[in-house]
């Protein structure tokens, strides 16, 4: 058997024994959804940054690098901000807010904020299509990285990879989902840097890096992209900082990690983990992706399948085969299990309390309500699966 594999297998082990550690602490509603509003500082900085980033860092990042040159580092300038503007202006207002209306989901806060149904209404509309799309996106990643980088077949890479996040997710809740990405958030980082410290000396760090990305195509080094095809294009640069600088502020999968807050005061020093977390991670990716293209230009058949989404994993195998190998593609498989463990979990408390409760049955048990989240889980988990495998 690989060595990558073995790794990837005690990774999946690793995960659903966190998941059968943290059933215990998940009993009410407020616990299985938000963990009790009890997160601290760093849990609540890595579950935020970790979900935020998905499977896009390790694969559509570079490609964008990889294609484009050193425009893509616009996207990493949004993000970097991005997670630190979001705890500033909406994390201490949120976890007192929602604990003061009594809201457990986002679409709750925002009924009871506004005292408005058809704020409601439309916010659960688009929210559940939304995340469920981006579920079925962040599934298709999880089959393409298990069958690509470790030749399963694509059905059984789903519903291995799938059923892993399912469990911890079902069984222990956002207690589980918050802490695995903790876990998660140390595997992404320390990856990522031991190859980019690697691969940088390799180029000669960025002057040589530029130098070389020079002599293939001087245009690489514009602020224009390659070619200059965005050349004069200012809105095109806005708005490739802005959907992160600003888009977090609205993915209601990183909003409710303020409502888990221990309390409002904790948004001040998650700011600064995420912050630190976030400038060591989110300009690593771009730069590997302009740096596989010296390499896989001079050596193309050292990119797997031909592919620029797999830059960082063709980049490991070349600079540390074995089990270092089998780290980074579990990096790149904990980018895709934080996201998807909260899109999940975010959807069932949605359907369970924005649904069931608000519409169905307002006079819900408690325990009722964590059922019905548990069985949305499990439901959209083999929707997503079914439709994903069909690749569309």
């Amino acid at each position: 058997m690989r060595v990558e594999v073995i790794v990837l297998c005690v990774y999946f082990i690793g995960m659903i024994a966190m998941g059968l550690y943290w059933n215990k602490k998940a009993k009410s509603s407020e616990d299985f959804m938000l963990g009790g509003r009890s997160m601290g500082p760093l849990v609540t900085a890595l579950t935020l940054q970790t979900t935020a980033m998905s499977g896009f860092m390790f694969m559509g990042g570079p490609s964008e690098a990889y294609a484009l040159g050193y425009f893509a580092i616009f996207y990493a300038v949004g993000d970097g901000a991005g997670g630190m503007i979001n705890l500033t202006v909406l994390g201490r207002r949120m976890r007192r807010l929602s604990q003061l209306l009594d809201a457990i989901s986002p679409i709750e806060y925002l009924e009871k904020r506004y005292e408005s149904v058809p704020v409601k209404v439309i916010a659960c509309i688009i929210s559940v299509f939304g995340l469920s799309c981006y579920v079925l996106g962040q599934f298709m990643a999880t089959g393409k990285t298990l069958v690509t980088l470790f030749g399963f077949p694509l059905s059984v890479g789903l519903i291995v990879g799938v059923a892993v996040i399912l469990f911890y997710t079902f069984v222990g809740g956002y207690f589980a989902v918050a802490w695995t990405d903790v876990i998660q958030g140390f595997i992404m980082i320390g990856s990522l840097i031991i190859v980019f410290v690697a691969t940088m000396m390799k180029m000669g760090w960025f002057t040589g890096l530029n130098e070389k990305l020079a002599a293939i195509d001087p245009t690489l080094l514009s602020v224009w992209g390659r070619g200059n095809v965005y050349e004069g294009g200012y809105g095109v640069i806005a708005g490739a900082v802005g959907i992160y600088l600003i888009g977090y502020m609205g993915l209601p999968h990183s909003v409710n990690k303020h409502m888990a807050m221990g309390s409002p005061q904790t948004a001040k020093t998650s700011v600064v983990y995420a912050t630190i977390w976030t400038q060591l991670f989110c300009f690593i990716p771009y730069f590997l992706g302009l740096a596989g293209l010296v390499i896989f230009t001079a050596n193309p058949a050292g990119l797997i399948n031909n592919d620029p989404e797999l830059v960082i994993p063709s980049l490991t195998s070349l600079e540390f085969p074995g089990v270092f190998s089998g780290l980074m593609l579990t990096a790149i498989m904990s980018a895709i299990m934080s996201t998807v463990a909260a899109l999940m979990l975010l959807i069932a408390t949605i359907v369970s309390i924005d649904f069931y409760k608000r519409w169905l049955k307002p006079d819900a048990s408690d325990r009722s309500v964590v059922i019905i989240s548990k069985g949305s889980i499990v439901v959209v988990g083999i929707i997503g699966v079914t439709i994903a495998i069909f690749q569309p």
